[in-house]
């Protein structure tokens, strides 16, 4: 007897599934809950890290000013070729020339004297005969003066003559305004007929009588030396990288005429010294910015030098030694130092922008501030110090 094999039920699909549901990893609610919390852990992490990578708080400060003035004096030597270092020694060079000028004087200084006044008269004549008039002829004006021509004249009927004429006196009324002159020489009946008459008025009436004297000198010469030296001025406000300053010297001059002669014009020559100094403008405000750091004070932080108020003088020249002194005064700008512990991050750390606008803003060397945060809805200085940057502003 054969025995009989028997054959496994067919297996479909949903018994398939039901079989993998019963065989899957039962998770409990309490792992549920430690994997949800280290999820949230894991985001809160990142956020942080985040957080501390990009938060940035940028204080941007403007410290109060200060000005600042000094003045001193500079040698300017010719023998030394560059700035000493910590001295107010300066190089330069130093030339002395002889400027001559010759020019011709108008004397306008004396004393008036009385002349004689002349002028040029017309004499008409309208009667019906030539009339002579002989030199000295007499011609009197309304008010009595007598004036006569100076040449032998003779008048044709009908026409006229023109004729120079003086006075009889001399003075300055003789210089009289044009006018009507009656010859009183002649026969009263002819005076109507033949008379004279000016169209311009009689000058040379007073003249100035000049001398040359040593005052006239003198004052012809300071006049050409002060012209002269306009050309030697010692304006130093240009751009020029060379300044180059100017000393007017004593100067001599002679005339061609003696003194207490009687003359209304002269020559005057005169021999004028010309110092001319040269030296670098970038080594002088070398100079001036190291004056200016020493002036600055201990508390302050020195900041720039005003160099157009820089004004300076020639004090003195010594063409034997080949060195001159220069007084110059110059004037700049400071800024008072921050007391680094006010900034620390142990005292700003956990502000608001309120709260660090208020700290910084009470510093007495503040003047300004502008605080910036980084991101925008940061609110509060983050705790690290790398991270928050100062700039001072000057």
């Amino acid at each position: 007897m054969t025995a009989q094999r028997k054959t496994a039920p067919k297996r479909t699909k949903k018994t398939q599934k039901r079989t993998a549901d019963k065989q899957a990893v039962y998770v409990s609610p309490f792992h549920k809950k430690v994997a949800i919390g280290f999820s949230i852990l894991s985001i809160i992490l990142v956020a942080v890290i985040f957080y501390i990578s990009l938060a940035q708080v940028k204080i941007y400060i403007t410290p109060k000013t200060s000005q600042l003035s000094t003045e001193f004096d500079i040698e300017l030597l010719s023998d030394v070729e560059t700035t000493l270092a910590g001295t107010n020694i300066l190089p330069g060079s130093i030339t002395t020339s002889i400027e001559t000028i010759t020019e011709q004087q108008q004397i306008t200084e004396g004393s008036l004297v009385d002349d004689i006044a002349t002028g040029e008269v017309v004499i008409y004549n309208n009667y019906s005969r030539n009339q002579p008039l002989v030199k000295t002829t007499r011609l009197e004006t309304p008010d009595g003066k007598l004036f006569r021509i100076n040449e032998t004249v003779t008048v044709p009927a009908g026409g006229s003559v023109v004729v120079e004429a003086y006075a009889d006196q001399p003075g300055a009324d003789f210089n009289i305004p044009p006018t009507t002159f009656t010859i009183p020489g002649l026969w009263e009946g002819l005076q109507q007929d033949i008379y004279a008459e000016s169209t311009e008025q009689f000058t040379g009436g007073q003249r100035l009588e000049t001398a040359l004297t040593d005052s006239v000198i003198t004052a012809a010469a300071d006049t050409l030396i002060a012209k002269t030296a306009e050309n030697y001025s010692n304006d130093a406000t240009g751009n020029e990288d060379v300044i180059t300053l100017y000393r007017v010297g004593e100067p001599t001059w002679d005339t061609d005429a003696e003194i207490g002669s009687n003359t209304d014009t002269f020559t005057i020559t005169i021999s004028l010294p010309i110092t001319t100094i040269r030296f670098q403008k970038q080594d002088l405000e070398q100079i001036a910015t190291n004056n200016l750091i020493a002036a600055t004070p201990s508390n302050d932080q020195f900041v720039s030098a005003n160099f157009d108020s820089m004004k300076f003088v020639l004090a003195s020249v010594s063409e034997a030694d080949k060195s001159a002194t220069l007084r110059v005064s110059i004037d700049g700008r400071s800024i008072t130092r921050l007391d680094p512990e006010e900034l620390d991050i142990g005292r700003i750390e956990g502000m608001n922008k309120q709260e660090l606008t208020r700290h910084v803003t009470s510093l007495p060397e503040v003047a300004e501030v502008n605080i910036v945060f980084i991101p925008a809805w940061l609110s509060k200085v983050p705790p690290l110090e790398d991270h928050v940057y100062i700039e001072v502003i000057k």
